[in-house]
């Protein structure tokens, strides 16, 4: 900036940034702008004018008590097909149709409107 003579202006970015900032706050008031550790970042590509949201990833933390047997902590894929679907498995790809993993995930896969999650089950499997 100081060596085209625009010392005093501020950097591109940072105009793009309070620009965005105060449309958005303009539109949706109810919007709270933060830098550190946003939930949503919006990445902005100037020149093709492409915006990428990245949303940052929810954690849950939880203890349970498994009372069954044959239900494993997490998913066990197929041996015959490796999760590709067959007739052992019913073309689930799935070695037991219920898991604690699938049980609590996939109802928050819902519930916060996600493509995916990923679920750390501790101790030892019963069905081995």
């Amino acid at each position: 900036r100081k060596r085209f003579g625009a010392g005093g202006s501020p950097a591109i970015k940072q105009a793009i940034v309070e620009r965005i900032s105060k449309n958005l706050i303009a539109n949706k008031p109810s919007i709270k702008i933060v830098s550190e550790k946003p939930e949503i970042m919006a990445l902005i590509d100037v020149l093709t004018l492409n915006v990428e949201l990245d949303i940052r990833s929810h954690y849950l933390y939880g203890r349970y008590r498994k009372l069954e047997r044959q239900i494993p902590q997490t998913r066990w894929p197929c041996r015959v097909c490796k999760e590709r679907g067959c007739e052992k498995c019913n073309g689930t790809g799935q070695q037991y149709p219920h898991s604690v993993q699938s049980l609590i995930g996939d109802p928050l896969i819902e519930i916060y409107d996600s493509t995916e999650h990923a679920f750390h089950g501790m101790g030892r499997e019963d069905i081995d």
